[in-house]
């Protein structure tokens, strides 16, 4: 269950996130692999 205060930092974290994968595509690739997992831990 995601409060509506983690819904919007998640919201901005993806946001400026998207940001740097288009920036960074190749640095971006792994990185966002990594942030998705730290995500997923995070809500466990």
């Amino acid at each position: 269950h995601l409060d509506e205060a983690h819904k919007e930092n998640l919201k901005n974290a993806l946001k400026s996130f998207s940001q740097v994968f288009i920036t960074m595509p190749k640095t971006g690739e792994s990185f966002n692999n990594a942030h998705f997992i730290n995500l997923n831990t995070q809500k466990l």
